[in-house]
């Protein structure tokens, strides 16, 4: 921070990978910023915020479907692990021309293809507020600005569901999921927005602070 010129009085709060080297409770780099903001500010306590998106934890605890992501994740692995693996594979999609890779859908569960349809889905646009919110230089306003938008997606999406709509879900509308299945698809969506909220309090928090520390 001193190489940087970044001056300690004036943080907020700090994001992390939740790296347990970064997040622990003792003898921590977060430890030790905040005893280095209150040797300056006994009063000031920061804010610390830990893989808000990170994929694999929402989509196993929030979406409810670690039965989809784990025997992907598995698959996805003994791919790569080793070259052959690896480069067979790629034949395959060469020679189907496919620009992902389709599995052979005939071959499984109705039930487990409409999740992993939905998955693919909601994960994409996972992906994308990821890629934007790992941006160099993001304010913390422009963080919250993303992530509303976001929030505010998944309310949109919800509701399509909801009135049968499969528009912007356009892998999930390939396998023709039933009304049950949208209707639970809903309710993940909201589930996941509700996560979400809480972030936007402390962003809209640590934008109120900051813009006191810089006055």
């Amino acid at each position: 921070m001193n190489t940087l010129g970044l001056k300690l009085d004036r943080l907020a709060g700090v994001t992390t990978d939740c790296c347990p080297s970064l997040t622990g409770k003792n003898f921590t780099l977060l430890k030790r910023v905040q005893d280095k903001v209150t040797e300056i500010d006994p009063d000031q306590k920061l804010v610390f915020l830990h893989c808000i998106i990170h994929q694999h934890v929402l989509c196993k605890s929030v979406l409810k479907i670690n039965h989809v992501i784990d025997v992907v994740t598995k698959i996805v692995n003994f791919i790569r692990a080793q070259a052959l693996n690896h480069r067979q594979f790629v034949s395959l999609l060469e020679e189907h021309e496919t620009e992902h890779g389709d599995m052979c859908y005939h071959t499984a569960d109705e039930d487990w293809m409409a999740d992993f349809a939905f998955a693919v889905d909601v994960t994409a646009l996972m992906n994308e507020l990821n890629t934007k919110l790992q941006g160099k230089g993001l304010f913390v306003h422009e963080m919250h600005s993303l992530v509303k938008a976001f929030v505010r997606k998944m309310q949109f999406l919800s509701s399509q569901l909801e009135s049968n709509n499969l528009t912007h879900m356009q892998t999930l509308k390939e396998v023709t999921p039933s009304a049950d299945h949208l209707c639970r698809y809903s309710s993940m969506l909201g589930a996941l927005h509700d996560l979400l909220a809480p972030f936007l309090s402390i962003t809209y928090s640590m934008q109120s602070l900051y813009a006191h520390k810089r006055d």
